[in-house]
């Protein structure tokens, strides 16, 4: 009788709690176990009615227990569930209502430390984001899916930031990579901003990873210290506790030029060119009969801006210069030209400079008096250089007396001498390699043609004493 008595009371048990079961939510039954990782506690459960989560926790070798709890959040639950901890060196386990699909479980910043690998126990069973310690877990029926977040003892920010050298450009998405001795995944880094990550404190090392068609030009501590190699593209941040070392790396882009020669009037010869963008003199031979512009070979240089200088050559001048394609000329001054040159890694991109040269002409300024007029005489010139010069003529000197001697392209110039209260222009004559093409008041309109130093324009005004003088 007694044993009928309490078999019958563990029926009645076993029915209550079947009763009172069908009556509660699903997520009544959401629950967490906590084990270390090496337990076994998962094989002795029994076989979940719905996906189960496994989430560990190990520190990375070297790196000291925080002594507290790492905290983790899951989203995509449904019903939802509430964030958990995880002890090092230790496991939770989730029950997950909804038996398939996916959940993101995200690791909840912890002071100095810093997560440096999430790994599934089973492959293909989720995907990692380390970088922003998350992982999406696949959750399938009656299994359990497990996933071990990995930390690492960081107690300082190190940020790394990208510039680019004047006249350097990359593609749009182009990435730097940087290797970073103390972190445990490359770092990359667009032009024209920084990426902060959290490393030891100590010295760490920071090597920029070889990008075609570019090298590292500089390298800068703008916060804390830290020593630099710029051949090896390194360098060596000072970390301090809980401080930012900030270090900036410039790049330099690579491209493409040749330097052309192009003339007026067929002239041949051999031209050099220098510039502190290549080294030595590049050379370019004008042969009779050569089709214009003839090029050099192919250089390449950094991108940015070139100054390129062609050296004087016999009795020509340099006239113009330009780029092909077009856009990429900046100035002419005397005999250097400056360009931009863009970044690229294809030769056939490449940047023509284009040198023009004319022969030399050659012009003096004379004066001529009569009547034994003395004095200073003054003239001006829009568009002659050197003049703005005077020419005095003394007592019984040899006329007539010259200014100095002016080289200059062949064309159109304009001499106006200033008038004097005690003297008027008689009149303007050219002799040599120049002709008077009109004279206006005290103005002379002159062509100059090309010609060596002893065939030069000259230009001699002539002044006689006003009546009365």
């Amino acid at each position: 009788m007694l044993t009928f008595l309490k078999v019958s009371f563990v029926k009645l048990v076993v029915l209550v709690t079947m009763i009172v079961a069908a009556c509660l939510p699903a997520s009544s039954f959401a629950a967490t176990v906590q084990a270390p990782a090496s337990s076994g506690v998962q094989a002795a459960l029994a076989a979940p009615a719905t996906g189960t989560l496994k989430v560990c926790k190990t520190l990375q070798a070297g790196s000291p227990d925080p002594g507290v709890p790492f905290t983790f959040s899951v989203s995509g639950a449904s019903p939802s569930v509430a964030n958990f901890s995880v002890s090092a060196g230790s496991c939770t386990f989730v029950n997950l209502s909804t038996p398939t699909g996916s959940v993101v479980v995200q690791e909840l910043p912890f002071p100095d430390y810093q997560v440096v690998g999430i790994v599934f126990t089973v492959s293909l069973r989720g995907t990692v984001d380390v970088f922003h310690g998350r992982a999406t877990a696949y959750i399938t029926t009656n299994q359990v899916t497990e996933v071990t977040f990995i930390n690492q003892f960081a107690n300082s920010i190190l940020k790394i930031c990208k510039n680019l050298a004047t006249g350097t450009t990359v593609p749009p998405g182009t990435l730097f990579r940087f290797s970073v001795s103390s972190y445990f995944q490359d770092v990359l880094v667009a032009a024209g901003t920084c990426t902060e990550i959290a490393v030891p404190a100590g010295q760490v090392t920071v090597i920029e990873k070889p990008l075609a068609n570019y090298h590292v030009s500089n390298i800068q501590f703008l916060i804390g210290t830290g020593t630099v190699d710029i051949p090896n593209a390194t360098a060596v941040a000072d970390m301090v506790v809980h401080n930012v070392t900030e270090v900036a790396f410039t790049n330099q882009g690579k491209g493409f030029i040749q330097i052309c020669k192009e003339t007026v009037d067929g002239i041949t010869g051999t031209f050099g060119f220098t510039s502190p963008s290549f080294a030595g003199t590049q050379l370019i031979t004008l042969n009779k009969g050569a089709t214009e512009p003839v090029c050099g070979g192919l250089i390449q240089v950094n991108s940015g801006l070139v100054q390129i200088t062609e050296l004087a050559a016999g009795d020509t001048v340099l006239f113009s210069a330009r780029t092909q394609p077009t856009g990429y000329f900046v100035k002419l001054v005397g005999r250097t030209v400056s360009v931009v040159v863009p970044t690229t890694p294809n030769p056939a991109n490449v940047v023509l400079v284009i040198f023009k040269n004319v022969r030399n002409g050659y012009i003096q300024i004379c004066k001529q008096t009569d009547n034994g007029l003395t004095g200073t005489f003054y003239f001006t010139s829009t568009n002659l250089m050197n003049i703005d010069q005077s020419i005095k003529v003394k007592a019984g000197a040899q006329q007539p007396v010259c200014g100095q001697v002016m080289i200059v392209v062949k064309g159109q110039f304009t001499v106006t001498e200033t008038p004097g209260t005690n003297f008027h222009l008689v009149g303007v004559t050219v002799k040599g390699g120049g002709s008077l093409i009109s004279l206006v008041g005290n103005t002379a309109t002159i062509r100059v043609e090309t010609g060596n130093q002893a065939q030069e324009a000259l230009v001699i005004f002539e002044n006689a004493p006003n009546v009365g003088n």
